[in-house]
């Protein structure tokens, strides 16, 4: 797991990231679990959509989760405007289950197996979400 790694500048190579972000999903060996918030302004749906379709070109397991109305920093109980109670509760819960299952064996090396589940309005638009503080 890694933090932010479905925004566009995730992508982008750099002094702080010199491999690209493509070369790093190829080489994972092991499953991914995501969460991402639908009013998110730093990460678009399509950003997550693109993480997705790169886990799966390189067919690599994951389990993501994309929580309806949650903005970045939705899981940071630190931080009262961002935080979404009902949201982290279900992300940490997503979490644990794929942890769980994980150290369990619960995933088969010769198996790929994609699990996406999302909550977006049909009028969802990236450029009306806005920074929460």
């Amino acid at each position: 797991m890694w933090y932010g790694a479905a925004s566009k500048r995730e992508w982008e190579v750099n002094k702080l990231q010199p491999k690209p972000l493509d070369e790093v999903i190829a080489a994972l060996p092991c499953p991914v679990f995501a969460a991402f918030g639908e009013a998110d302004h730093i990460i678009s749906i399509e950003d997550v959509q693109r993480l997705r379709n790169r886990l799966e070109a390189h067919r690599k397991s994951y389990d993501i989760h994309l929580y309806a109305g949650a903005p970045h920093g939705w899981l940071n109980d630190t931080m009262p405007g961002r935080y979404r109670k009902a949201q982290a509760e279900a992300g940490w819960a997503a979490q644990q289950r794929f942890l769980s299952k994980v150290f369990a064996g619960g995933y088969d090396t010769k198996r790929v197996t994609w699990s996406f589940e999302g909550d977006s309005g049909t009028d969802y638009d990236f450029t009306k979400n806005v920074r929460m503080e």
